[in-house]
């Protein structure tokens, strides 16, 4: 069974390194860290109130 990068697309094998995140919509798998952050960034920005 392969998995996509939910950033780049790229398939990996659950053998291989991947990033995760956990999130109350999902599960999310990533091939590394930097498309795991950059993924998460927009997400994150757009949950965050506009006036603190």
């Amino acid at each position: 069974m392969r998995l996509p990068c939910m950033w780049c697309k790229e398939s990996f094998s659950p053998g291989e390194f991947f990033e995760l995140l956990y999130s109350d919509e999902g599960i999310y798998f990533f091939c590394s860290e930097e498309c795991r952050n950059t993924w998460a960034s927009p997400v994150t920005a757009e949950n965050e109130p506009e006036n603190l």
